[in-house]
């Protein structure tokens, strides 16, 4: 995220919105990688989270501002 910002406002945009988003999904999506080595969609394991995961993610990124996440969103003006 620094090196984002860093990039966007020295290019001389300034910053409306920096944060991430699908902090839920870090932990899953480094287990599969990282630990059991798939290389691969997993449909079922991607059903499940949409079920579980997505709903709580929203929820709960409402109301704090996650810190890391799977994604970075910003938005920018000149």
């Amino acid at each position: 995220a620094d090196a984002l910002r860093t990039v966007t406002t020295q290019a001389g945009f300034e910053i409306r919105m920096l944060r991430y988003f699908v902090a839920l999904g870090v932990l899953p999506w480094w287990l599969a990688g990282r630990v059991f080595q798939q290389n691969s969609f997993n449909a079922r394991a991607a059903t499940i989270y949409d079920t579980f995961g997505v709903p709580l993610t929203r929820t709960l990124e409402r109301v704090v501002p996650p810190p890391l996440g799977k994604n970075l969103a910003l938005v920018a003006h000149v």
